[in-house]
């Protein structure tokens, strides 16, 4: 059997490489465990974890935990703790991708999110882009 963390690994390994694309470009700030504030834009999202690409390369610990706000667009913005799973260095270009999985989200906050997520899924029908 695999374990959560080798399938978690392998989930945000796949975003990372661009699979599922979700919200793209939307940004995020992140908030480290040791004050450290970041900059990024989104890659993908699910109601379970997201990949955010950093534009400058940062160090961010694996399973190190921080706090997203995510700043949607034509929707309020969204607080939540995550737990960085995956993080490797672009190829070519001075960034990072990295894989965070979500951490004990509020039934408040988990509804938020899939909101936004059938927001995004409807648009995307609509507009024929992927889901």
């Amino acid at each position: 059997t695999l374990d959560r963390s080798s399938a978690a690994s392998d989930v945000y390994k796949r975003q990372a490489q661009g699979a599922d694309t979700k919200g793209a470009g939307t940004p995020v700030n992140i908030l480290t465990h040791d004050g450290q504030r970041l900059h990024a834009q989104l890659e993908n999202i699910s109601d379970n974890g997201l990949c955010i690409r950093l534009h400058v390369p940062q160090t961010i610990s694996d399973t190190q935990l921080v706090h997203c706000e995510i700043n949607f667009t034509d929707f309020e913005p969204l607080s939540l703790d995550a737990q960085v799973r995956y993080n490797k260095a672009a190829s070519q270009i001075p960034a990072s991708r990295v894989g965070m999985e979500f951490s004990s989200l509020s039934s408040l906050t988990r509804k938020q999110l899939s909101q936004w997520l059938m927001k995004l899924q409807r648009h995307h029908i609509r507009t024929g882009l992927p889901a």
